[in-house]
């Protein structure tokens, strides 16, 4: 039997899904890494760059630093903006909520078996 577009979209779905949210009673998700466009994917990870000094070893980053770090991915992945905003709102900066959020994010969107 071929295997149809529909479902090579659906095995796709399913083995690169992304991690859904619920704020104020409306869901969001923040999508598989995988699923950005090309202008948000190097977003995302440019700062992955700028930790590292000369000789590529990391450079600590200061709280404030690791605050904005997470709630850019966050807006980065998220597919609608204004709920990731209303819930960055009620988190408040809160770094374990916020780190909760993405390893969420990253448990939920680990290629898994199609």
């Amino acid at each position: 039997m071929a295997f149809s577009l529909d479902d090579i979209r659906n095995a796709a779905k399913k083995k690169f899904g992304s991690a859904e949210f619920e704020i104020d009673g409306q869901t969001f998700n923040l999508r598989n890494a995988l699923k950005l466009s090309d202008e948000e994917r190097d977003s995302l990870f440019s700062k992955d760059e700028k930790n590292v000094d000369e000789d590529g070893e990391p450079v600590r980053e200061t709280t404030a630093e690791t605050r904005a770090s997470l709630e850019h991915q966050i807006r980065t992945l998220s597919d609608r903006k204004d709920l990731a905003d209303r819930l960055l709102e009620e988190i408040g900066g809160d770094l374990t909520e916020l780190a909760q959020v993405m390893a969420h994010w990253t448990e939920e969107t680990q290629a898994g078996e199609a």
